[in-house]
C-alpha cells in the first residue's frame, strides 16, 4: 500500500513539473519535433524581454532537437534584429550550422527577420556564400523566398555569387530561382545588380525558359527589357512550340512577348506560319485579334497550309476580308486547297474548297468579293467539293444570283453533274419542287442560262 502510494505522488510530481514546464514563460524556446508548433509560436510573437530572459537561463549555445542555436532561430522568425543584435553581442557563433547546415544568414535570408538581421550578421562576419550541403547559399535563398529587395542588394553588395547555382527540381542561379518568388522587383533588383539573364543551366534552361514554363510573362518581359536572347537554350521546334500555344492559348500572353519571339527567329518554316495565322483565324471569334494577326503576317516567310487544312476555307468561315485573303493568297496560301474533311451524321467526310465555300456564303455582297478575289488569284473555277458540287451549283443552290453570273461570264462549265447526277440547274429545280416553293425573280435570268443543262 505504501509502494503504491509513493508512486502515485512520484507520477502527480511529474505531472506537476510537466505543468510547471509547459507555463513557463520559456516554452518553445529549445526547438523540438514535438513542440515545433510551440517554438515558433515563442519565436515569433514573445517579447524581447522574455527573449533574453531565456537566452539568460539557457545561454546563447543551447541546442535544439535540430541542431538550431537561438541565434538560428531569431534570425529566422524575429521581424525585428533587437534578438539577433543581443546574441551577437553575447557572443553567439553566426557560423553555427543546425542538423540540415543552416548558418543564421542562411535562416535569415528567407526574408521572414528583418533587413537589419541580415545587416547585423554581416557586419558579424557572416558567411555570405556560406553553403548548405546541396549548394544552397544566401542569395540563392533569398532570390526564390525573399520578397524583399533591399534584402538582395545587401548580400550582393556584401560579395554574395550572383551567379551560384544550387539544385532542387532543376539547376538553377539566383536569377532563374527569382522567377518562383512572388514579387518581380526580386527578378529586377538582381538584373539591376548584374545577373547574367542568359545564363544556360545544365540542362540547358534560361530565366526566360523558366518564365515561360510557369507562365510568368510579365517576368519574361522583364528579361526581355533586360536584353536576353528569348531563343537561348531552345530548338527551332521549341521556339515555335512555345508561340504556337501562346497563339492559342485562351490566356494568352502581352503581344510584347509573343513579338520578341517572333523578331529573334521563333518561326522559320512557312509551315509554322501557316499554323500560326490558322490558330488565330480558327480562334478569332466573335472578333479577329488584328494585332496578333497582323504580327504574324508581317514575318518575312512565304505561308504554306497547315497539314491537312485550308487557310483560306478558314479565312472565309471567319469572313476574313477579301484584302486579306488577297494577302494570304500573295503569300502563298493555296486558294484550291480543300479544307479538313469532317464526316456528316452518316459518318461520310465532308470537305470544301474556298470557291464552293465562298459562293454558298449567305451574305452575297461579301461572298461575291471573295468570289472575284479567289477566281484573280487563280483559284479553278470548277474544283468540286466533297459532294461533287462546283462553285456554280452552290452559288445557284443558295439563290446567290450575283456570284452565279460572275461564275458564268467567268465561264465556268456549266454542265458539269456532282455526285447525285445534278447539274447546277437540276438541282436547284429538284430542290425548290420539293420544298414547294415559288421561283424567285432574281433567279429566273440565270435559270435561264443554265436550263440547256438539264
Amino acid at each position: 500500500m505504501i509502494k503504491t502510494s509513493l508512486l502515485l505522488c512520484a507520477a502527480y510530481l511529474s505531472l506537476a513539473v510537466q505543468a510547471a514546464a509547459s507555463d513557463s514563460p520559456c516554452t518553445g524556446f529549445q526547438f523540438t519535433n514535438d513542440t515545433a508548433a510551440q517554438s515558433e509560436e515563442f519565436w515569433v510573437n514573445a517579447s524581447d524581454e522574455t527573449i533574453k530572459a531565456c537566452i539568460a537561463q539557457y545561454g546563447v549555445d543551447a541546442l535544439s532537437e535540430d541542431g538550431s542555436q537561438p541565434l538560428n532561430l531569431a534570425a529566422y522568425y524575429r521581424k525585428t534584429s533587437t534578438i539577433v543584435e543581443h546574441l551577437i553581442q553575447s557572443g553567439a557563433d553566426v557560423e553555427h550550422r543546425s542538423e540540415l547546415g543552416q548558418t543564421p544568414l542562411l535562416e535569415a535570408s528567407f526574408g521572414n527577420g528583418s533587413t537589419r538581421s541580415i545587416a547585423a550578421l554581416l557586419e558579424a562576419g557572416a558567411d555570405v556564400n556560406a553553403q548548405t550541403p546541396d549548394g544552397w547559399t544566401p542569395l540563392l535563398f533569398a532570390a526564390r523566398d525573399n520578397p524583399k529587395p533591399a534584402d538582395i542588394r545587401l548580400l550582393v553588395d556584401a560579395g554574395a555569387d550572383i551567379e551560384a547555382m544550387a539544385e532542387d527540381q532543376f539547376s538553377g542561379t539566383p536569377i532563374m530561382w527569382s522567377i518562383l518568388n512572388s514579387n518581380a522587383a526580386i527578378t529586377k533588383a538582381l538584373i539591376d545588380a548584374g545577373a547574367n539573364p542568359d545564363r544556360l543551366t545544365p540542362e540547358e534552361s534560361t530565366a526566360f525558359i523558366l518564365a515561360l514554363n510557369v507562365k510568368e510573362y510579365q517576368r519574361a518581359l522583364l528579361l526581355i527589357d533586360a536584353g536576353v536572347d528569348p531563343l537561348n537554350g531552345m530548338s527551332p521546334d521549341d521556339a515555335f512550340s512555345y508561340v504556337s500555344q501562346f497563339v492559342s492559348a485562351y490566356d494568352r500572353p502581352p503581344l510584347k512577348l509573343i513579338k520578341a519571339m517572333l523578331d529573334t527567329g521563333a518561326i522559320q518554316k512557312p509551315e509554322h506560319k501557316g499554323e500560326l495565322i490558322f490558330s488565330v483565324l480558327k480562334d478569332s471569334y466573335p472578333n479577329l485579334d488584328r494585332q496578333l494577326f497582323e504580327l504574324i503576317m508581317e514575318r518575312k516567310l512565304t505561308i504554306a497550309d497547315p497539314k491537312g487544312n485550308s487557310l483560306l476555307v478558314e479565312a472565309i468561315d471567319v469572313e476574313l476580308s477579301a484584302q486579306d485573303i488577297i494577302r494570304l493568297a500573295s503569300q502563298g496560301a493555296d486558294v484550291n486547297r480543300h479544307s479538313a474533311p469532317k464526316n456528316d451524321s452518316l459518318g461520310k467526310p465532308e470537305w470544301e474548297t474556298p470557291l464552293t465555300r465562298a459562293a454558298g456564303l449567305q451574305d452575297e455582297d461579301y461572298a461575291l468579293s471573295v468570289v472575284r478575289t479567289l477566281i484573280s488569284a487563280s483559284a479553278q473555277i470548277n474544283r468540286t467539293n466533297s459532294s461533287g458540287d462546283t462553285p456554280l451549283h452552290e452559288a445557284v443552290f443558295r439563290g446567290n444570283a450575283k456570284i452565279a453570273k460572275y461564275l458564268i461570264q467567268s465561264n465556268a462549265q456549266l454542265n458539269l453533274r456532282n455526285a447525285a447526277d445534278d447539274t447546277a440547274y437540276t438541282q436547284y429545280i429538284r430542290y425548290m419542287t420539293f420544298s414547294k416553293k415559288p421561283i424567285p425573280p432574281h433567279m429566273k435570268s440565270v435559270l435561264k442560262k443554265l436550263e440547256a443543262y438539264r
